[in-house]
């Protein structure tokens, strides 16, 4: 459900703020590391091969033992399968955009409900694209807490309407664990007085005590 409100409200509604709507994609220093991610993704995934081939080195040093080094034969036909699948996705793209020019569609809202002159302000918000899952399926332990958007009387005040989503678990256990814990913690304070001497005789037990932990667990125990 998140991204399914993600996808419809974030990338296929309509900006509500100025800052919005001048949004643009991210700049070629931040797609560069992203695409050369891509590229190494792309190329486990047609020629798984040769990236086992280059892990056996250091393969052979953390497991020994031959036999756990020999190529499957499968390897290759996942690398073939994979360029066919591409390739299909590369032609159903090309044959899409070859449709879009032939027959131009007219743009709108994506969630104009029909109206003359919609405006973003019309659209739906997450929580209305939601809204028959938290209030209709969900247990009322998990529907979100509501505040305000009463209206009454013949020339009704202006009113406001806000839902807060609230995670049961993380509100009735998590959190209180946690601020229970920094409670405690609290009292240990005087544990840190701001110097750095203090700090360093501090690691320097815990590193002492760690290594004659690991020569007694090397001694069997």
């Amino acid at each position: 459900m998140t991204f399914v409100r993600l996808i419809g409200i974030c990338l296929l509604g309509e900006g509500r703020e100025e800052a919005a709507r001048r949004a643009h994609e991210a700049t070629p220093l931040m797609l560069g590391p992203m695409v050369l991610l891509f590229g190494g993704c792309m190329a486990i995934a047609l020629c798984p091969q040769g990236v086992f081939h280059l892990l056996q080195g250091p393969l052979a040093q953390l497991l020994p033992g031959p036999e756990l080094f020999l190529l499957p034969p499968s390897l290759a036909r996942l690398g073939h399968a994979g360029g066919i699948l591409i390739l299909a996705l590369l032609t159903a793209g090309v044959l899409l955009r070859w449709l879009r020019r032939v027959r131009p569609q007219a743009t709108a809202a994506t969630w104009g409900c029909g109206y003359p002159v919609p405006t973003p302000r019309m659209a739906y918000t997450g929580a209305a694209f939601s809204g028959l899952l938290s209030h209709g399926i969900l247990p009322r332990s998990l529907a979100p807490a509501a505040e305000g958007g009463r209206v009454g009387g013949l020339s009704a005040e202006p009113a406001a309407l806000r839902l807060t989503f609230l995670d049961p678990v993380l509100v009735h256990s998590w959190q209180p664990f946690f601020a229970w814990c920094a409670e405690r913690c609290q009292r240990l304070r005087w544990l840190q007085q701001g110097r750095l001497p203090v700090y360093l005789l501090y690691m320097f037990a815990a590193i002492t005590l760690l290594l004659a932990w690991t020569f007694w667990m090397e001694r069997g125990g």
